[in-house]
């Protein structure tokens, strides 16, 4: 059974999502998520949301009017989802700087009233000629607008 959007605890069980690990997409580390928590909804983030190449890029930003839309999931075995999510993002803990993306608690707005810590895969390289998906959502960039551009995509990059 999930829990309440509203408790509070110092390590979120929470994850937002905002690119292939989504509910909709037909992708394998969507099914980590649905193995090891229970989606909550739809959320958002303030910020700007990127197309890295087969995947997308959210840079997390303060006082802006832009959104980056995703899904919220109760991680029902937070650490054991996190380490696999943890290896699979290439996140490591003891050399942040190196990870192309970092794992950071951010709050999550889910609606009027209600928002949640969670923890997200932030971008952590320069977005620097990178397209900026206006919409903030990955999947309405990707449906039906063909494949994304291959703009900063580096050979071996996972699809996130």
């Amino acid at each position: 059974m999930a829990s309440s959007p509203n408790r509070k605890s110092a390590a979120p069980s929470y994850i937002f999502v905002y690119g292939t690990l989504r509910a909709a997409p037909d992708h394998r580390m969507s099914k980590v998520l649905e193995q090891y928590g229970d989606l909550v909804g739809r959320g958002r983030l303030p910020g700007i949301l990127y197309d890295v190449g087969r995947y997308p890029g959210a840079v997390k930003k303060s006082g802006t009017r832009a959104f980056i839309w995703g899904d919220v999931y109760d991680l029902r075995d937070p650490d054991r989802a996190l380490k696999v999510l943890d290896r699979y993002e290439g996140w490591n803990e003891k050399n942040p700087e190196s990870a192309e993306f970092r794992r950071s608690r951010v709050t999550v707005d889910l609606g009027p009233g209600k928002k949640v810590p969670a923890w997200v895969y932030l971008y952590n390289r320069p977005t620097t000629g990178l397209t900026r998906i206006r919409s903030g959502d990955y999947l309405k960039r990707t449906r039906g607008a063909g494949p994304p551009s291959r703009a900063g995509a580096r050979s071996g990059s996972r699809a996130r």
